[in-house]
């Protein structure tokens, strides 16, 4: 099993497709490193990620479980409890 799955994920805003039908999946003890230009969607999949956005359109999976359904208060336990993010600008969440 995955330790984290995406499952053709989208992100629309308005007219604007950020993320259009991305997949991924990372096991256990796998690096990942998400790398691409300027408006690409890094920072709106890390987002999704990280529990500070849900999906327009598609399943998050940490440990088997979908998230992108989560209310708001659960992502907020999630996020403290099994993520952690450092952003290159420094925020507290």
């Amino acid at each position: 099993m995955s330790l984290l799955e995406l499952k053709n994920v989208y992100k629309i805003y308005g007219d604007l497709h950020a993320l259009d039908d991305v997949s991924l999946k990372v096991k256990k003890g796998e690096w990942v490193s998400i790398m691409g230009p300027s408006g690409s969607g890094k920072s709106t999949m890390m987002n999704i990620i990280g529990c500070m956005d849900k999906p327009s359109k598609g399943e998050v999976l940490l440990d088997g479980v979908d998230i992108s359904k989560e209310s708001k208060k659960n992502l907020t336990n999630i996020r403290r409890d099994k993520i952690g993010l450092i952003f290159q600008q420094f925020h507290l969440v």
